[in-house]
């Protein structure tokens, strides 16, 4: 099978895929459906998509393209990935505001961050001048000279978000409200880790020339399956673990990308998604996939560790059917995914039962997991997230118990309140990666737990 690159926005990924063995070049903009394998061209197709960008400025000319065995979905060919403006600290903490609150006058912007007027001024004005934030005057109600409002361009400031599995990779294209803007999906077998590699920054590459042209690409995050060898830039995954050992995924990433990229795997992208989301500042999330993640959060950041592996709850359970994970409760159901799902209540006796049995031994080995939590970080709070239907989730957490520090104590004393058990579905996790993208942007801080985010480089490249 071999690899389309669409190349006719990016004249250095022209000529990087005329080197590349195996590669086809197409120097027109793409109109249709293309079949690497029988070299088809097809009709538009103009099905209506919920899941992109709903201003139809954004993708006036919808295409579907096949690449491998993998189907594209995105809008026009245009753009560039130019890399993030340089701002001031200021200047970021507006648009994080203003990514929260979609529209506001200065002066409650500045209220909320405590910034004078002349600090707003000067902080604002050349966001508008580099067209990043448009100010409409708001009529309603208002005598005298209205006032205007702030909001961040449609299109303007996006993210790339990818997401790595064994034998398949997920890139997203978002805008500054988390909305898809276009997406690339490739599935097929890796020969390596680093076959893999290449084709996430190809497929990565092609995927901006798709960006509307005047936005601007100013942070990536990668999120993988696995564990940590060195913070933030080196990751053993399951596919190929020796592999990856050798890769210095997040400088790759960044030297081909010239934006700053931050690299988490999906335990920990499930707990830095919470953070902002719930009033707890303190708390423990595991994800429950074809493996077991987690990440822990303390005084509203998320812990990094020695080795970026603080969380890591997967390391307490021993291999085997019995671990409570997504897959092992998918094998005992006889099911493959959870397509069709019926409902706990409409199972049969055997499937039911098959059920009760894995959902007694998960609460069990999950509640002593989060004891531990509960005993070193001091959390208020347990999440556990995962792919399987809401119903199975709440089945979960309501067995799971996590008896307060209090009653270890031998002698009667004050009770502590226990933490709160959460369920959280997550139908997907390409979605986490933009989102981590985005807030990498705004607020570096978040992750500094990681030395490789403690202060990302802005981006330098052009591509």
């Amino acid at each position: 099978m071999e690899r389309v690159v669409a190349a006719a926005a990016v004249p250095e990924l022209a000529r990087q895929a005329d080197r590349a063995p195996g590669a086809h070049v197409l120097r027109q903009p793409i109109r249709g459906v293309v079949d690497a394998a029988h070299g088809r061209v097809g009709d538009l197709d103009r099905a209506p998509d919920p899941d992109l960008h709903p201003d139809p400025a954004l993708h006036p000319a919808r295409f579907r393209r096949r690449r491998g065995q993998g189907v594209r979905e995105a809008g026009p060919p245009g753009g560039r990935l130019r890399g993030a403006p340089p701002l001031t600290a200021n200047q970021r903490a507006i648009l994080a505001d203003l990514a929260r609150a979609g529209t506001a006058r200065r002066g409650d912007v500045a209220a909320r961050l405590g910034l004078s007027p002349q600090t707003m001024m000067r902080a604002v004005n050349p966001l508008v001048e580099m067209g990043i934030l448009s100010e409409i005057a708001h009529l309603a109600g208002v005598r005298g000279k209205p006032p205007r409002r702030m909001s961040v361009r449609a299109g303007m400031l996006l993210t790339l978000g990818a997401t790595l599995s064994e034998g398949r990779t997920i890139v997203d294209l978002a805008d500054f409200a988390g909305r898809r803007v276009a997406r690339a999906s490739v599935t097929r077998p890796y020969g390596s880790a680093a076959e893999q590699c290449d084709d996430l920054i190809a497929t990565a590459l092609d995927l901006c020339a798709d960006a509307p042209p005047e936005g601007r690409i100013v942070s990536a995050a990668v999120l993988v399956q696995g564990f940590f060898l060195s913070p933030g830039r080196t990751i053993v995954a399951r596919s190929d673990p020796a592999g990856w050992a050798r890769i210095d995924l997040r400088g790759a990433l960044a030297r081909a990308f010239g934006v700053p990229v931050t690299l988490v795997n999906d335990g920990r992208a499930f707990a830095a998604s919470l953070i902002g989301t719930t009033p707890s500042a303190d708390f423990a999330a595991v994800f429950l996939g074809s493996g077991i993640g987690g990440g822990v959060v303390s005084g509203g950041r998320l812990l990094g560790g020695a080795t970026g592996n603080a969380g890591e709850f997967g390391a307490l359970f021993p291999a085997g059917p019995d671990r409570p994970t997504e897959t092992n409760l998918l094998a005992r159901l006889g099911r493959r995914d959870w397509a069709g799902w019926p409902g706990l209540a409409a199972l049969d006796a055997p499937a039911r039962r098959a059920f009760e049995v894995w959902r007694d031994g998960a609460a069990a080995d999950l509640s002593a997991a989060f004891a531990t939590a509960l005993a070193l970080v001091d959390i208020d709070t347990v999440f556990v997230g995962s792919r399987a239907p809401a119903d199975v989730l709440r089945a979960l957490t309501a067995r799971i118990s996590v008896a307060p520090i209090s009653q270890s104590l031998a002698a009667p004393s004050p009770a502590l309140p226990a933490p709160a058990v959460v369920p959280r579905h997550i139908p997907a996790l390409s979605h986490l990666a933009g989102r981590i993208a985005l807030e990498s942007f705004l607020e570096p801080h978040r992750f500094a737990a990681d030395p490789a985010n403690a202060a990302p480089q802005r981006g330098q490249g052009s591509l």
